[in-house]
């Protein structure tokens, strides 16, 4: 029994471990994230260690694990992996002391480095030339993960509620009547999470209609304004703390008749059901890593069909007047 449940405290916490593992942290950032780390300072803020003062710090990455002072240079593949942002640290393998921020350094962990392991490196050096080192593991991790579901302009629909078809109007030239069945907006939101400001991501949209005629356009501003995305209409470029808002537009067309009741023109006069279907696919970030998990508005997983639909529902079939 004793056995057992040390078995079961070693599954809960390597279980434990993997969900840790799993979520964006310092040593397992997302893709696009940034990082700061530090050494004799308790937040990152200030050197408010006591002993270090007038101390210099080299920071560097490494790959090679057999020899961390092999330092990666912009000669290297791996130095695209990750941006220095100097102007809230540390420059990057030169030696700074505390007034420059030399105790710290910021990192944005690039799209390239999903799935690798890197060494961050810190040397410090005091007055007297003497020397410490210091190393961590970092592991950038692929976290993209994508909510997707109906928008009613405010909130997150999780079930379709059909809508009665756009209102008719109509006009006259002599004895021809033309109606007009109107125009609608279907609107599905798109919300990444596990990505950083500093990437990017993309996906496809594949619209299903009836006879009417669909435009689709797209908003990262949360409605203010939309773009037509180019053919074929893969939207693209997307930052990676962007959500994004698909207007599908229908124009139902015109019908012309004529005084025996003859009409004609192109039109969808909506007497029938009618379904806009949108499916997603192609969704992955600007290092070509797929999304890892998609949900709707409730959190079921839709991963291997990611499809929404919203419904017209069908007008009264009215007949041509008739008259004696």
């Amino acid at each position: 029994m004793k056995k057992l449940l040390i078995l079961s405290l070693i599954a809960f916490f390597a279980l434990s471990s993997a969900k840790v593992f799993a979520q964006d942290s310092g040593v397992t950032p997302s893709i696009g994230t940034t990082h700061l780390y530090y050494v004799n300072s308790s937040d990152g803020t200030s050197q408010d260690v006591t002993g270090h003062t007038g101390n210099t710090y080299k920071w560097w990455i490494s790959t090679d694990g057999t020899n961390l002072l092999n330092a990666k240079t912009s000669g290297d593949a791996a130095y695209a992996d990750f941006t220095v942002n100097s102007a809230s640290g540390s420059a990057y393998n030169t030696p700074t002391d505390e007034t420059s921020n030399g105790y710290k350094m910021s990192l944005t962990w690039n799209s390239s480095s999903e799935g690798n392991t890197y060494y961050l490196v810190v040397e410090e050096k005091d007055a007297s030339g003497c020397l410490n080192l210091k190393a961590v593991a970092i592991q950038p991790a692929n976290t993209f993960k994508l909510q997707y579901a109906i928008w009613d302009g405010t909130n997150l629909l999780n079930a379709n509620t059909p809508d009665c078809a756009p209102a008719v109007t109509a006009s006259a030239l002599g004895t021809t009547i033309t109606y007009d069945y109107g125009s609608g907006d279907f609107e599905f939101k798109l919300i990444p999470t596990g990505l950083g400001s500093a990437a990017t991501w993309s996906f496809t949209p594949t619209l299903t209609l009836g006879n009417a005629t669909g435009l689709i356009s797209y908003s990262t501003d949360n409605g203010v304004s939309f773009s037509t995305p180019a053919a074929p209409a893969a939207i693209t470029g997307i930052a990676g703390d962007k959500s994004v808002i698909v207007k599908v537009t229908i124009a139902n067309g015109q019908a012309v008749q004529d005084n025996t009741g003859t009409v004609t023109g192109t039109f969808v006069d909506g007497t029938t059901v009618q379904n806009v279907t949108m499916s997603i696919s192609n969704i992955v970030d600007d290092g070509s890593h797929a999304v890892t998990e998609i949900t709707d508005a409730a959190s079921n997983d839709i991963t291997s069909s990611p499809v929404q639909t919203q419904t017209v529902k069908a007008r009264p079939g009215t007949s041509v007047i008739g008259f004696n």
